[in-house]
């Protein structure tokens, strides 16, 4: 707590800014791949920046206490969420002083499926962390991946 208390309090504002159109798959990848990895309260943080960035107008911001309600989550949790949030590549934030704090909260898009599973980093972390078993048939339904039996021949789909 006393190193969060440094860097953010409930009354601190935000702007929030979407570098980017995220993959139509992002929402799957977030709870798939991303979230054993960040927790659901960084996928929870992350959906709720998302769609707060839809509706915020250039010049307006919400304090830090307002987004705690609505995700019912401590500023600790929030603050916590965020760290791994900004680990992982999916959120950069900066500060500003004056008056009061603004923290600019800029999301980065999620990998699609395919490029997650291809990069070694987040492949390796994601397949330690759940296992190999789980990891491979996750990959194979993700990627879709379809193995027939050697003795099926590969010419034509049924129409």
């Amino acid at each position: 707590m006393n190193e969060r208390i440094r860097h953010l309090l409930p009354n601190d504002r935000m702007k929030i800014f979407q570098k980017e159109p995220f993959f139509e798959d992002a929402e799957t990848v977030l709870t798939l791949l991303y979230q054993p990895l960040i927790s659901i309260k960084g996928v929870a943080v992350f959906q709720a920046l998302w769609k707060e960035s839809h509706y915020q107008q250039p010049q307006t911001s919400i304090s830090h206490h307002q987004m705690m309600n609505t995700l019912n989550m401590t500023l600790d949790d929030f603050y916590e969420a965020r760290k791994k949030l900004e680990a992982i590549g999916l959120l950069q934030s900066y500060k500003e002083e004056g008056s009061f704090r603004t923290l600019y909260y800029i999301l980065q898009c999620p990998y699609s499926a395919k490029g997650f599973l291809n990069d070694p980093m987040l492949s390796v972390l994601l397949e330690h962390h759940i296992g190999r078993d789980s990891f491979q048939r996750l990959k194979k339904r993700l990627l879709n991946e379809v193995n027939l039996p050697s003795n099926v021949q590969k010419r034509y789909p049924f129409i």
